[in-house]
Protein backbone atom coordinates (compact mmCIF):
# COMPACT_ATOMS: atom_id res chain seq x y z
CA UNK A 1 0.00 0.00 0.00
CA UNK A 2 0.90 3.86 -0.65
CA UNK A 3 0.15 7.18 0.74
CA UNK A 4 0.85 10.61 -0.30
CA UNK A 5 2.80 12.75 2.07
CA UNK A 6 1.29 16.40 2.71
CA UNK A 7 3.77 17.96 2.61
CA UNK A 8 6.31 16.14 -0.26
CA UNK A 9 3.56 15.36 -2.20
CA UNK A 10 5.52 11.90 -3.01
CA UNK A 11 3.80 8.73 -2.82
CA UNK A 12 5.50 6.59 -0.20
CA UNK A 13 4.60 3.35 1.27
CA UNK A 14 3.04 3.00 4.76
CA UNK A 15 6.02 1.43 6.19
CA UNK A 16 7.60 5.33 5.28
CA UNK A 17 5.11 7.44 7.74
CA UNK A 18 4.52 7.36 11.73
CA UNK A 19 1.29 5.90 12.79
CA UNK A 20 -0.95 8.19 14.15
CA UNK A 21 -4.32 6.61 16.28
CA UNK A 22 -6.39 9.80 15.36
CA UNK A 23 -5.98 9.71 11.19
CA UNK A 24 -8.68 7.74 9.26
CA UNK A 25 -6.37 5.42 8.05
CA UNK A 26 -3.79 5.20 11.21
CA UNK A 27 -0.96 7.01 9.56
CA UNK A 28 0.58 10.66 10.08
CA UNK A 29 -0.21 12.94 7.01
CA UNK A 30 3.48 13.73 6.64
CA UNK A 31 6.19 11.07 5.54
CA UNK A 32 9.20 10.07 8.29
CA UNK A 33 11.56 11.95 6.28
CA UNK A 34 9.49 15.30 6.06
CA UNK A 35 8.63 14.95 9.86
CA UNK A 36 12.37 14.77 10.53
CA UNK A 37 12.96 18.01 8.56
CA UNK A 38 10.08 19.86 10.47
CA UNK A 39 11.28 18.27 13.72
CA UNK A 40 15.13 19.73 12.68
CA UNK A 41 13.47 23.03 12.74
CA UNK A 42 12.55 22.80 16.38
CA UNK A 43 16.00 21.45 17.58
CA UNK A 44 18.03 23.51 16.06
CA UNK A 45 17.83 27.43 15.25
CA UNK A 46 20.87 29.06 13.57
CA UNK A 47 22.31 31.73 15.39
CA UNK A 48 22.10 35.11 13.79
CA UNK A 49 19.92 34.28 11.29
CA UNK A 50 16.00 34.95 11.01
CA UNK A 51 14.26 32.53 13.94
CA UNK A 52 12.10 29.48 12.63
CA UNK A 53 10.14 29.59 15.64
CA UNK A 54 9.38 32.96 15.23
CA UNK A 55 8.91 32.37 11.88
CA UNK A 56 6.29 28.87 12.67
CA UNK A 57 4.83 30.67 15.60
CA UNK A 58 2.97 33.04 12.48
CA UNK A 59 0.95 29.63 11.42
CA UNK A 60 0.33 28.94 15.01
CA UNK A 61 -1.22 31.94 15.72
CA UNK A 62 -4.34 30.16 13.75
CA UNK A 63 -5.10 28.11 16.21
CA UNK A 64 -7.13 28.54 19.02
CA UNK A 65 -8.79 26.66 21.76
CA UNK A 66 -8.36 23.19 21.76
CA UNK A 67 -7.08 19.76 22.69
CA UNK A 68 -3.56 18.58 21.72
CA UNK A 69 -1.61 15.52 22.28
CA UNK A 70 2.15 14.38 22.43
CA UNK A 71 2.65 11.03 21.19
CA UNK A 72 5.70 8.69 20.39
CA UNK A 73 5.66 6.82 17.54
CA UNK A 74 1.95 7.09 17.26
CA UNK A 75 1.57 5.80 20.95
CA UNK A 76 -0.38 8.32 22.87
CA UNK A 77 2.05 9.86 25.79
CA UNK A 78 0.16 12.92 27.38
CA UNK A 79 -3.50 14.62 25.89
CA UNK A 80 -3.99 18.40 27.06
CA UNK A 81 -5.69 21.47 26.57
CA UNK A 82 -5.47 25.02 26.70
CA UNK A 83 -6.95 28.17 25.23
CA UNK A 84 -3.79 29.06 23.48
CA UNK A 85 -2.78 26.30 21.57
CA UNK A 86 0.17 28.07 20.08
CA UNK A 87 1.44 29.08 23.03
CA UNK A 88 0.98 25.79 25.12
CA UNK A 89 2.97 23.84 22.13
CA UNK A 90 5.37 26.05 21.89
CA UNK A 91 5.80 25.51 26.14
CA UNK A 92 6.06 21.81 25.60
CA UNK A 93 8.49 21.58 22.73
CA UNK A 94 10.83 24.17 24.85
CA UNK A 95 10.20 22.05 27.99
CA UNK A 96 10.94 18.71 26.13
CA UNK A 97 13.96 20.00 24.88
CA UNK A 98 15.48 21.48 27.61
CA UNK A 99 16.76 19.58 30.34
CA UNK A 100 17.81 22.47 32.69
CA UNK A 101 14.37 24.47 32.90
CA UNK A 102 13.09 24.19 36.66
CA UNK A 103 9.33 22.88 36.52
CA UNK A 104 6.77 24.94 39.45
CA UNK A 105 5.57 21.69 40.30
CA UNK A 106 7.00 17.75 40.92
CA UNK A 107 4.37 16.74 38.33
CA UNK A 108 5.60 18.54 35.37
CA UNK A 109 9.34 17.45 35.94
CA UNK A 110 8.34 14.01 36.43
CA UNK A 111 6.06 14.28 33.13
CA UNK A 112 9.35 15.55 30.42
CA UNK A 113 11.35 13.55 32.44
CA UNK A 114 9.46 10.54 31.33
CA UNK A 115 8.58 11.79 27.62
CA UNK A 116 12.01 12.43 27.35
CA UNK A 117 12.63 8.81 27.29
CA UNK A 118 10.36 7.79 24.42
CA UNK A 119 12.04 8.34 20.73
CA UNK A 120 10.11 10.47 17.84
CA UNK A 121 7.96 13.11 19.87
CA UNK A 122 5.54 14.47 18.08
CA UNK A 123 3.35 16.82 19.42
CA UNK A 124 -0.31 17.84 17.10
CA UNK A 125 -3.74 19.13 18.02
CA UNK A 126 -6.53 16.97 18.21
CA UNK A 127 -8.93 19.18 17.76
CA UNK A 128 -9.70 22.73 17.98
CA UNK A 129 -13.08 23.53 19.96
CA UNK A 130 -14.50 26.36 22.54
CA UNK A 131 -15.57 23.56 24.88
CA UNK A 132 -11.91 22.40 25.10
CA UNK A 133 -12.16 21.04 28.93
CA UNK A 134 -14.39 18.37 27.94
CA UNK A 135 -13.24 17.35 24.83
CA UNK A 136 -10.05 16.49 26.75
CA UNK A 137 -11.57 14.34 28.84
CA UNK A 138 -13.01 12.45 26.34
CA UNK A 139 -9.67 12.53 24.89
CA UNK A 140 -8.01 10.94 27.72
CA UNK A 141 -10.70 8.12 28.20
CA UNK A 142 -10.74 7.08 24.57
CA UNK A 143 -6.81 6.94 24.27
CA UNK A 144 -5.96 6.14 27.70
CA UNK A 145 -2.44 8.55 27.21
CA UNK A 146 0.55 6.84 29.28
CA UNK A 147 1.39 9.75 31.32
CA UNK A 148 -1.81 11.76 31.92
CA UNK A 149 -3.39 10.87 35.25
Amino acid sequence: MTKTCKVCSENKPTTEYYKHSMAKDKLHPMCKSCMLDYNKKWVKTPKGKADSKKQDLKQFKKWGSGVYGIYSNGIPLYIGESSGLNKRILQHKRFIKNTSIKHKFKHEEILYSNIRKHPNIIIGIIEECNNHKKREEYYINKLKPKYNG
